[in-house]
């Protein structure tokens, strides 16, 4: 059957068949067919059929008009192009991957930050500058270390578990997101820590990262607390199975037994590949960072790991 035989039995349709009533609005079956396919909204849609009906025709001129008038529209509803980096484009590309191929889950803790706020307090008055960034990511290398299973990827149906602790630290530079990688968290001190990420971060701002600083993470750290962002939940980077979201320092009532006082809290969410780990045992990782960062006296072993 031709084209032309299809559109005049289409059309022999729409003369010979009883219109149908789409609220106050009279509409042909083969129409209303095509105007729920495609979502048409017939209010605003003028017919020109026998008695005002809308026909095809008419949602066909309906469609060729609304796309006229929305062309001529953009030069009022857009502006400047901003132009990406490769960088951004690569991101980019990785959170749309990492959203289509790891089925998200995500989990949240509240934090008693006191006692690490006390602790970095403490440190301070030794001459050290010690941030709660430091401290954070800190416990989560010990909390790895204590976990290896969590510290994992799927890769070819199989779960794979990663040699090295790589803590990727979420930066913003000059309107653009970058993670530099610490490599081997494992093991390392807390001052030797720092000391490295802060090399790091400062290289990332002065837009000196080479390709190697921002590649092989195994886990994220992602802090908007200084924006005052109480809570939120990052996007995984691939091919890393877990990144931690760190909410803002706020000061909150605690009840402690029949007494309320002002205690300081943050949110930790854990955003997790659930091919890699189940809620189990993300929760078991999850509760060892906020027990290290509640007893944080830990964090400053040589082998906080193990606790020596």
């Amino acid at each position: 059957m031709l084209v032309s035989d299809v559109e005049q039995y289409l059309d022999a349709l729409e003369t010979q068949a009883e219109p149908l009533l789409h609220g106050d609005v009279a509409v042909t079956p083969v129409a209303q067919r095509i105007a729920e396919e495609l979502r048409i909204d017939l209010s605003r849609v003028k017919g020109t059929g026998p008695g005002g009906r809308i026909t095809k025709r008419d949602l066909r001129a309906h469609l060729e008009r609304e796309e006229r008038e929305g062309r001529a529209r953009e030069p009022e509803l857009y502006g400047d192009e901003v132009k990406l980096s490769q960088k951004r484009k690569f991101l980019i590309r990785n959170m749309v991957e990492s959203k289509r191929t790891a089925p998200h889950f995500y989990l949240s803790m509240e934090v008693d930050a006191e006692p690490l706020g006390r602790l970095r307090e403490r440190l301070r008055a030794e001459g050290k500058r010690i941030t709660y960034t430091h401290l954070i990511v800190k416990a989560c290398a010990v909390a790895m270390e204590r976990m290896p299973e969590v510290n994992a990827t799927y890769r070819d149906d199989r779960i794979v578990r990663f040699v090295p602790i790589n803590i990727g630290v979420a930066v913003d530079v000059q309107d653009e997101l970058v993670a530099p990688v610490l490599k081997s968290c494992q093991g390392r001190d807390l001052d030797g820590l720092a000391a490295a990420l802060d090399a790091l971060i400062a290289k990332a701002r002065e837009r000196k990262l080479a390709p190697d600083d921002y590649s092989d993470g195994t886990f994220t750290v992602s802090n908007l607390g200084m924006f005052g962002v109480d809570r939120f939940y990052a996007i995984l980077t691939p091919p890393q199975s877990m990144v931690l979201s760190v909410g803002a320092l706020r000061s909150e009532p605690v009840a402690e037994g029949d007494r309320v006082r002002i205690g300081r809290r943050i949110t930790f969410g854990l955003g997790v590949d659930h091919r890699v780990l189940d809620g189990v045992k993300a929760a078991q990782f999850l509760a060892e960072v906020r027990r290290l960062v509640e007893e944080p006296d830990a964090l400053l072993a040589r082998s906080a790991a193990h606790g020596v």
